[in-house]
């Protein structure tokens, strides 16, 4: 099958290619949709609700910040924080859109993780508290 005759100007189609020219196109312009990633939404537009789970000092912590650059940015944005329980990885598929927390062992290939703070614990205690 031969798409292209050599000519001393170049390369010209043949009959079957230029039947298949539109075909072809076609199929590219389909490919390169694929390829071709959506445009962001528009934040001011967005209405949704994200539900984010993580610890109690996760949510008095992230909150403010959160409602803050939703009101500039996305004002129809909610956040609704749920406590931390289970911590099955399967539930960022289907119920959870952010878990704040510590990272269990191993996690599903789908899953993305940023490691957005590191910090430790602290305790005081009174010089004269029983000790045991």
């Amino acid at each position: 099958m031969r798409l292209e005759r050599r000519r001393a100007h170049g390369l010209v189609p043949t009959a079957l290619g230029r039947e298949l020219a539109p075909r072809a196109e076609q199929a590219l312009l389909g490919a390169a949709d694929v390829l071709t990633r959506p445009a962001p939404p528009e934040l001011a537009a967005l209405e949704r609700v994200f539900v984010v789970r993580g610890s109690d000092e996760s949510g008095v912590v992230l909150a403010p910040a959160l409602a803050a650059a939703a009101a500039r940015e996305a004002p129809r944005v909610r956040f609704r924080f749920v406590p931390e329980g289970d911590e099955d990885p399967a539930d960022l598929r289907d119920h959870v859109d952010l878990d704040v927390g510590t990272l269990p062992p191993a996690l599903p290939s789908d899953v993305r993780v940023r490691r957005v703070a590191d910090h430790g614990h602290s305790a005081l205690v009174r010089p004269a508290a029983p000790v045991g």
